[in-house]
């Protein structure tokens, strides 16, 4: 199908225009209109086509949408089909550059609190998968330990933001790269603290296998 023939297209405003009028038409001929869902779509042969969809193939004819692949608005604006915010990727690669959701409480996606550990979790979706990532003390912490993973699997910059708003500087006012440095601290301590243990379990070992201590000092250590 040869969108140009039906459609002229402003990449400015990313509105898309009839070059024909149908019987019911806006008065500007504008193609298309928003629906509940966000996304702008156009009544075309008793099909309802996403208008966004139309733009990507007027674009870029050596380069048509195929089946597994999906047109991402770059900047969360489902409304907004300017051509600079469109982008073609798989769905994988869509499901990472997601807005925050409404029922997200914490104003950061993959972070939420839970009152039964009194401790922030963090946690990531990878493949449809969830994986956790840790319980943390303070929130800055947790946002900091998703941020991190989010870099490390090649999650888009925009993710968790909403139409181009920055949650995690609006939340608590510190840079990504401040967060990632946190978490790169928190991994090194956490790296010492096992050392400590693993030594403090080891001692432990040695001092119970000694044949010289009685029974009530050895009873008396395992208990403590």
């Amino acid at each position: 199908m040869n969108w140009h023939d039906v459609f002229s297209y402003d990449a400015n405003t990313g509105f898309l225009y009839w070059r024909v009028l149908p019987k019911c038409h806006k008065p500007d001929g504008r193609a298309g209109s928003k629906e509940k869902d966000g996304y702008t779509r156009v009544k075309f042969r008793q099909k309802h086509i996403p208008v966004h969809r139309i733009i990507w193939d007027m674009c870029n004819p050596g380069d048509l949408l195929a089946p597994g692949f999906e047109v991402d608005h770059i900047n969360h604006d489902r409304s907004d089909n300017r051509i600079v915010n469109l982008r073609k990727v798989t769905k994988g690669v869509n499901n990472k550059n997601l807005s925050l959701g409404k029922a997200n409480t914490s104003g950061v996606i993959g972070v939420c609190y839970v009152k039964s550990r009194n401790r922030w979790v963090s946690a990531i979706y990878l493949g449809g998968k969830r994986k956790h990532i840790g319980y943390y003390k303070n929130f800055e912490d947790a946002v900091a330990a998703r941020k991190a993973a989010e870099v490390k699997y090649g999650f888009h910059e925009n993710h968790g933001k909403k139409r181009g708003v920055c949650v995690m500087e609006t939340y608590i006012g510190k840079s990504w790269k401040d967060l990632y440095d946190r978490i790169k601290e928190l991994e090194a301590e956490n790296a010492r603290l096992r050392q400590q243990r693993d030594a403090a379990n080891a001692q432990l070992d040695w001092l119970l296998e000694q044949p010289e201590l009685s029974n009530d000092l050895v009873a008396k250590i395992q208990e403590s």
